[in-house]
């Protein structure tokens, strides 16, 4: 029985989450599969890996005059022959395919915060999700919180396909990076790692930063993230940089964009805090790498952090209430030993979501199809 993961979403740094998702869920199905258990990987671009897929195999697919990954999808996948078992990580089932599906669906933002989607996205998306819904022999949720949205906007006759599976987080990729030179080495890091998307709510974070800074005068805040204009998806939030320009933080604020994972990883090991302002999270992959390296985390409850992150970060309750947000900060930063995770917190986060971990139990799902 041989099983393909489409890969065909990928647009390399520029969708958000998601990637990183797959890419930390191959890193795991590369070390628990075979090449007696055949599995593949289609593609419609290059990958940016960092590690070699054997023994899992690159099968590309090149539709002429499309980039579009759901045209794509839609003529390349059901013309794939060899396939009898399909893995779908980005919640689009195509038409016509053959075989036993596996969709995984990240969120339901859209059913949460339709003003940060046109239209003509709403619709596709509430399309696609129904007939995933309809199509696939098992739905994944990437936490508890998606499953609840899932079965509440569907119905509950849904109850038995839906099972949750956390998304894998590889701390690999987070070795050997050093600071990037932008950033300084000397001075109190409060680093945010969020896409430029509406949803990251990074206004209200730069709001409660200028307050923390009347009162710790060497704090500084890194923003990690695409930005506006080259991010697929969601609608984009105003420039970030050109808020933190009007607020006179210039020389306070390093808006460093998209980084690669080991330059993540430094910044990570060099924060105080991580702030995570989101007004809506399905999984959210940088609270768990934060806690997973011991580093303290200030982040809202929206969507699922309050669910995977064992209750360990320090929680603001309004996430639009910028003074609450700069005083959690604000304790932390007095005392950031008493509010980072332990050892052995650190080690159960990493474990949880080790990627061999969660692959596993993709490989199991599959093979009871």
């Amino acid at each position: 029985m041989a099983t393909a993961v489409s890969a065909c979403f990928v647009r390399a740094g520029r969708v958000g989450g998601a990637e990183h998702a797959l890419y930390n869920l191959l890193d795991g199905l590369r070390s628990v599969t075979t090449a007696a258990d055949p599995w593949s990987v289609v593609t419609a671009e290059p990958l940016q890996l960092g590690f070699d897929l054997a023994p899992l195999l690159t099968r590309p697919v090149h539709v002429p005059g499309l980039r579009n990954r759901v045209a794509i999808e839609t003529l390349a996948l059901p013309a794939l022959r060899g396939v009898d078992r399909w893995l779908l990580p980005n919640y689009y089932t195509p038409l016509g395919l053959r075989g036993h599906v596996v969709t995984v669906i990240h969120d339901a933002q859209h059913e949460h915060f339709p003003e940060n989607f046109s239209a003509r996205k709403r619709a596709w998306l509430r399309a696609a999700h129904r007939y995933t819904m309809r199509r696939a022999d098992v739905v994944v949720a990437i936490s508890q919180s998606v499953a609840t949205d899932l079965l509440r906007v569907h119905g509950d006759r849904y109850a038995t396909k839906v099972v949750v599976i956390p998304n894998a987080v590889s701390f690999a990729r987070l070795e050997g990076g050093s600071l990037p030179a932008q950033v300084p080495s000397d001075r109190e890091l409060i680093l945010c790692v969020a896409a430029s998307w509406r949803h990251k709510n990074l206004p209200t974070l730069v709001g409660a930063f200028a307050a923390v800074t009347r009162r710790r005068k060497d704090a500084h805040l890194v923003l990690v993230g695409q930005v506006s204009g080259r991010l697929l998806g969601a609608k984009m939030a105003d420039d970030v940089g050109a808020l933190v320009a009007e607020m006179g933080l210039l020389d306070q604020v390093t808006v460093l964009g998209y980084v690669p994972d080991a330059a993540l990883g430094a910044l990570y090991r060099s924060a105080a805090v991580v702030a995570i302002p989101s007004l809506f999270e399905g999984f959210g992959l940088p609270v768990i790498e934060a806690l997973g390296l011991g580093v303290p985390v200030v982040s809202t409850r929206a969507g699922s952090p309050d669910e995977i992150a064992l209750d360990l970060p320090v929680f603001v309750e309004n996430p639009k209430d910028v003074d609450e947000f700069a005083e959690r900060l604000l304790a932390v930063l007095a005392d950031p030993r008493r509010y980072a995770p332990t050892r052995e917190a650190a080690a159960r986060i990493r474990v949880h979501c080790s990627p061999p971990r969660i692959a596993r139990a993709y490989v199991d799902l599959e093979a009871s199809l």
